[in-house]
């Protein structure tokens, strides 16, 4: 019998690009969705969600972009949109499993969190622009004025689970996070260093 991959405590999503400069369509030889990704280092082909391990760096799921309007026919999407969505379909098989699901920007917002914590997954994330119910103001205004200050605002969801709203001075800007779990591995919070 295969032995099966199982995840370590820390996995997360994030995009990649296949680069690709074949034909687009629904052929065998043909890719769904050609895109085309400006910061990519091969801008040209197929985006792809993936998710995978932080421990081993193993890519364990892929989701292929192919397009809006398909996505929009995807598993979720209607209760709870584009990226939520995505996070629901890339995680399912690790549901209840109390792991953290570490995202950027794009992954990670209120509402992610909350719902990633009723799916039994930890999230934790930067914040930039999907701020709808996130503290960004009242939390810039708590950080100290050098580098390395930070504060933290927490409220408590249903359930009785908390979120954390974590605001850090890097330089002359407040960079600002969100999370739903406190101290990530055992042992003692370390000071940052600029």
């Amino acid at each position: 019998m295969a032995e099966v991959f199982s995840p370590g405590w820390n996995v997360g999503p994030d995009e990649s690009m296949s680069a690709w400069t074949g034909a687009q369509g629904d052929k065998l030889n043909e890719i769904p969705h050609a895109m085309f990704v400006e910061r990519k280092p091969e801008p040209l082909g197929c985006e792809l969600e993936d998710v995978a391990d932080a421990q081993c760096g193993c890519i364990f799921k892929l989701e292929i972009n192919e397009g809006a309007v398909a996505m929009a026919t995807k598993e979720y999407y209607d209760e709870y949109g584009a990226t939520t969505a995505c996070n629901l379909r890339l995680s399912k098989e690790l549901h209840n499993s109390e792991r953290a699901w570490g995202g950027d920007s794009w992954f990670m917002s209120v509402t992610d969190v909350e719902v990633l914590l009723d799916h039994g997954l930890y999230g934790y994330g930067d914040v930039k622009t999907k701020t709808s119910r996130y503290p960004t103001k009242e939390l810039q205004e708590l950080v100290g004025p050098n580098a390395g200050d930070w504060a933290v605002m927490t409220t408590t969801v249903a359930g009785g689970k908390k979120i954390y709203a974590i605001g850090h001075r890097r330089g002359g800007t407040v960079h600002t996070y969100i999370s739903s779990h406190g101290l990530s591995v055992l042992g003692k919070p370390q000071a940052h260093k600029e």
